[in-house]
């Protein structure tokens, strides 16, 4: 019986011994909305994506451009819930150079910009976009 209790106990102190150190290895990760706008943040000033203006402006014209291949480039180096916020950004930074009428022009187009490019989002509502 003795021995009984001792195997138990020397089983139960293996079993405590095992989930502790499983416990113990196991982290979690959390990402703020701050640290996520932050990256994007970064990503945006990194990433030009001045062929996706030209090629936005050229749109506007009805003209052919080249500029799309490179602008599909530049965005596909971005995360996918960056890309709209970097156009919105790119475009303010262009607003005072544009009519109103240029700028609604330039946001239909760039709405459907990263589908063109066959990648997410499939559009963009830049009315609801935060920088």
């Amino acid at each position: 019986m003795a021995k009984l209790a001792s195997a138990a106990a020397l089983l139960a102190a293996l079993l405590f011994i095992a989930d502790a150190s499983a416990f113990a290895t196991t982290f979690t990760t959390v990402i703020t909305d701050d640290e996520r706008r932050e990256s994007c943040r970064e990503q945006i000033m990194r990433q030009s994506l001045g062929p996706c203006m030209r090629y936005m402006r050229e749109q506007m014209s009805d003209r052919r451009s080249p500029n799309l291949e490179q602008c599909c480039e530049q965005m596909r180096d971005m995360d996918e819930n960056c890309r709209c916020r970097g156009l919105h950004h790119k475009m303010m930074d262009q607003s005072e150079q544009l009519s109103g009428e240029e700028m609604r022009k330039m946001m239909e187009k760039a709405e459907h910009l990263p589908s063109k490019c066959n990648m997410g989002p499939r559009s963009c509502d830049f009315g609801r976009i935060a920088l």
